[in-house]
């Protein structure tokens, strides 16, 4: 399985900043001024390859493919999940850049196909998307909500922890490995309050209560490791760094990870992960060694 997030993979319109108010004004600043040198269209070429290459079984994308979530961004975004793979192969979550001001509703833009569960009846709720790749359930979570300036924070709402808990709870009692994906970190500290996820300690109470196998997320911008409480002890949290990032030192180097899942009958999966690390020199991503979580 493949992890990616923050790839910034488009660029914005000045017409459609001009209609967008003082959030997108100040987002379009930021993009010309220095986020275009950053986040670059050139190391998301090359990473298109890098990925297929690796022939994962799954893809997964945990928002902010976007700069300021403009309706020509999000159909240039839905391009380029295309790209990257089928529907099948590919679920996708929406990240703060995604869902900002008059942004219509991350769940019904046009990666629909991408965010829901194609499984899903007609009129369901979008999230949790569930998609199931063996033995294992991945769990898509939306987080991201329109926010005010100078805000990034995230929010899950009252009614998706509610259905998310009844998810966890009967993919557990099923023998299930669950992977959830979302794009803002689950953990307290991790981040500034203005940029964290407002209604985590929420999340989790439900991870505590029902427990998951791995939480992946974006938002962060670095590679973060760590862990939340579940019933049988705690649960490993990774966040990956930026997919488009030129530069960078350390944990804050662009790239993705890569997960090795085997389930163990009647006991916790074994998960071996890799980061895949851009280097500006050789034009291409470098591999670690794979650590245990």
């Amino acid at each position: 399985m493949v992890h990616l997030s923050d790839l910034h993979a488009t660029e914005p319109s000045w017409r459609g900043t001009v209609a967008g108010g003082g959030k997108r004004w100040l987002g379009a600043l930021s993009w010309w001024g220095r986020r275009r040198r950053r986040y670059r269209p050139e190391v998301l070429e090359a990473l298109l390859p890098a990925v297929e290459a690796l022939a994962p079984e799954q893809i997964v994308v945990t928002g902010d493919l976007t700069q300021l979530g403009l309706p020509g961004e999000l159909a240039a975004a839905r391009g380029w999940l295309e790209r990257l793979g089928p529907t099948s192969r590919v679920l996708a979550v929406p990240g703060n850049h995604d869902a900002t001001a008059a942004t219509p509703d991350p769940a019904s833009h046009v990666w629909d196909a991408y965010l829901r569960d194609p499984a899903a009846p007609a009129g369901e709720a979008a999230f949790p998307s569930i998609r199931e790749v063996g033995e294992i359930s991945l769990v898509g979570l939306c987080t991201a909500v329109p926010t005010a300036l100078l805000d990034a924070t995230g929010h899950v709402g009252a009614a998706q922890l509610a259905r998310l808990e009844a998810t966890l709870e009967r993919l557990g009692r099923a023998g299930r490995t669950r992977v959830v994906a979302m794009h803002h970190p689950p953990e307290s500290g991790v981040t500034h309050r203005r940029r964290a996820l407002h209604d985590g300690a929420a999340l989790r109470g439900v991870l505590r209560r029902v427990g998951a196998e791995l939480v992946l997320h974006g938002h962060l911008h670095r590679t973060h490791r760590g862990a939340v409480a579940g019933p049988n002890g705690p649960i490993p949290v990774v966040g990956v760094a930026s997919a488009s990032r030129q530069g960078g030192e350390g944990v804050r180097r662009g790239g993705f990870h890569t997960y090795d899942i085997e389930t163990q009958p009647g006991g916790a999966p074994r998960i071996a992960w890799r980061t895949h690390r851009w280097d500006a020199a050789s034009r291409r991503f470098e591999a670690s060694r794979p650590e245990r979580l």
